[in-house]
């Protein structure tokens, strides 16, 4: 009997760990304005900058990251292209943004989230300074170091 009691406490417990995991949101769904480098394909294109407004770090597969909040200036613009390099001690983070040549677009801000992967756990134990389009982050930032 105790060895029925014990299989059926480890099954709901199982289950119990299953069901939390699944309700887990995903990133999409937590960031709305999530967006990825989404380069153009064979089409003429323009460069537009974007403006970056805060970071803060998550854990993304209990992996640390980076979370980058800024603007487009319209709807229209996506992300080129994210350039990085490291120095010792700062991470230098180039976010361009393109939109289709020519095309007309409502002159209005709009807002995005980029989450930047790739940074091993080791070289941000060592990252003093984020500098992105420009803009210095000095660290620690006080969120998951």
């Amino acid at each position: 009997m105790n060895v029925l009691k014990s299989l059926l406490l480890s099954l709901t417990l199982f289950l119990f760990i299953m069901g939390c995991a699944a309700n887990q949101p995903t990133l999409e769904e937590t960031y709305p304005n999530l967006v990825k480098e989404n380069p153009p394909e064979r089409i003429p294109y323009v460069e537009k900058g974007v403006t970056i407004d805060s970071i803060a770090f998550i854990r993304v597969q209990k992996q640390k990251t980076l979370l980058i909040e800024g603007t487009f200036p319209n709807p229209c613009t996506q992300i080129l292209r994210v350039d990085e390099r490291t120095v010792p001690e700062i991470l230098y983070i180039d976010i361009i943004g393109w939109q289709r040549y020519q095309q007309s677009c409502a002159e209005t801000i709009a807002p995005f989230t980029y989450v930047h992967k790739g940074i091993s756990a080791e070289q941000w134990a060592n990252m003093k300074l984020i500098v992105i389009n420009g803009i210095e982050f000095e660290l620690p930032l006080g969120s998951n170091n």
